[in-house]
């Protein structure tokens, strides 16, 4: 799988090579850089995910652009677990939170009203897994026993990507966006905890096994972007 996605962007750099030779003529005359600030938003309604995300894009001679994009992905999902035949109510609230970073380069095909692109990034990112149960097992109601669990991640990637913008005013832009991306994700040593009133002694630590998790998918479904230039 690595080596299918390391040839794609050895061909996708040296197509981006070849363009960039062919037309040094034309951005040797044209010297100008802009700075575009970008936020973006995803279709994630009522999903209780939160993912703000602000990119950077230098443009630099009408063709080629250095890209960063900051982004977090925040979901929480919190879940009542009644007592059977009673009155008492536990949860369970499970909380999946990261910090990406990614730095890439893109090459820029300008017309008058669309502007298409392709390019490639590097990914990086970090972040944490957790779940607390309040009077329950995560299953059944048990008026004595919390639990909690954490467990620390990061991950590293790269991806391949292309996306057009449309031009909405002279400095405004509304795109889209869409890739491939490989991510391995590295889970941490965790910890599992357990307070139960009723045992002794009342409370029980157990580490949680670290795991390497690696995912190839497709990323920027639906995403929609507003950029403004300087």
């Amino acid at each position: 799988m690595k080596n299918s996605i390391f040839s794609l962007l050895v061909i996708l750099t040296c197509v981006v090579s070849k363009r960039s030779f062919s037309q040094e003529d034309d951005t040797i005359n044209n010297n100008n850089i802009e700075l575009i600030i970008e936020s973006q938003f995803y279709p994630r309604l009522n999903l209780n995910i939160i993912e703000p995300s602000l990119k950077w894009r230098i443009l630099f001679n009408n063709n080629h652009i250095l890209r960063s994009n900051w982004s977090i992905y925040s979901y929480n999902n919190k879940r009542e677990i009644l007592e059977n035949s009673g009155d008492g109510v536990g949860y369970v609230e499970t909380l999946n939170q990261n910090y990406n970073i990614t730095i890439g380069y893109e090459y820029v095909i300008k017309k008058e009203k669309l502007t298409p692109y392709l390019g490639f990034e590097l990914i990086a990112g970090w972040g944490k897994i957790e779940e607390y149960g309040s009077r329950t097992d995560s299953l059944i109601f048990i008026s004595d026993l919390n639990y909690s669990s954490k467990i620390p991640t990061n991950k590293i990637g790269l991806g391949i990507f292309s996306g057009i913008d449309i031009n909405v005013f002279e400095d405004v832009y509304i795109g889209t966006e869409i890739g491939i991306q490989y991510i391995v994700s590295h889970q941490k040593r965790g910890e599992y905890k357990v307070e139960d009133a009723s045992s002794t002694p009342p409370s029980l630590s157990v580490p949680i096994e670290a795991k390497d998790i690696k995912q190839l998918g497709i990323s920027g479904v639906g995403v929609i972007r507003l950029g403004w230039k300087f």
